[in-house]
């Protein structure tokens, strides 16, 4: 048996975006949808985002990353893990600009 919205608990609820402006876009409407659910949402996501965020009555978190560097490099490599093997040179960024992002969620 599935629970009914009444019998839901409130939650506090994260979604991490990361990429551009068309990536955060789709969650914002997301997040509406839980928040008229009764739940608390946070999107975390690169600080070029906060604006649109907030202005949306969400709440914000800010990750590390430049979404546009990233948005080159799965341009580049195809986003896969075989394009990333097939063009080497662009590992060593792309492994530490995902350091830096996880690692900023844990501030």
């Amino acid at each position: 048996r599935f629970l009914t919205n009444d019998e839901l608990p409130s939650l506090n609820i994260v979604i991490l975006v990361v990429g551009t402006h068309g990536d955060v876009l789709p969650f914002v409407g997301f997040a509406h949808s839980l928040q008229a659910l009764g739940h608390r949402v946070r999107i975390a996501s690169h600080e070029c985002h906060r604006g649109l965020v907030v202005s949306r009555n969400i709440e914000f978190y800010p990750l590390a990353g430049n979404p546009k560097v990233l948005s080159e490099c799965m341009v580049k490599t195809g986003g896969s893990l075989y394009g990333s093997a097939k063009n080497p040179k662009f590992l060593a960024s792309n492994t530490r600009m995902v350091k830096e992002i996880i690692k900023s969620t844990w501030k």
